[in-house]
């Protein structure tokens, strides 16, 4: 059976990152990168998506949308280091247990 996760870091806010609309996305495992991306080559910008959800929904401070990522998904084994960066957000860094 596979399972599936998703990590999330601290949430950064608005006040502290504004809206960013450009800067490098990028996954690393074992220090190789898996994947890389731009938030400007997104289909549709964070503030488009939070437009279209609010929408939809009753959004509240703190909500988290999943909303797809970059090519490169692949599989982590146990003891994997897996680190996430967005430009002007921040790092994530984190190992896999065995």
């Amino acid at each position: 059976d596979v399972e599936e996760y998703a990590v999330l870091s601290e949430i950064a806010s608005v006040e502290t990152i504004g809206h960013p609309t450009s800067g490098l996305i990028k996954l690393s495992v074992n220090g190789e990168i898996r994947q890389s991306g731009d938030l400007k080559d997104l289909v549709n910008s964070p503030v488009e998506l939070v437009c279209y959800l609010s929408s939809c929904y009753h959004l509240w401070p703190g909500d988290v949308s999943y909303t797809g990522t970059p090519s490169g998904v692949g599989t982590v084994l146990p003891g994997d280091r897996i680190e996430g960066y967005i430009q002007g957000v921040g790092t994530i860094k984190l190992s896999i247990a065995d």
